[in-house]
């Protein structure tokens, strides 16, 4: 499922990954944040499906 880039949908994909994080340190939620966020391509958000943020949660939780 994608979601488009408001505010409110972004909130949503950012609580889902918070629940896939193994680790919640603040390092951890800061990634999450970030590639939420902040990183655009083309003034587009990087991140915009529940499925690329568990991907990005994988890697941070295998990087624990």
């Amino acid at each position: 499922m994608i979601v488009d880039s408001r505010h409110q949908d972004r909130e949503e994909l950012y609580q889902f990954g918070i629940t896939k994080l193994g680790n919640t340190s603040q390092e951890n939620i800061k990634i999450l944040e970030n590639h939420l966020f902040h990183l655009k391509l083309n003034e587009d958000y990087v991140i915009n499906s529940y499925k690329e943020v568990e991907e990005l949660v994988q890697f941070i939780n295998s990087n624990e």
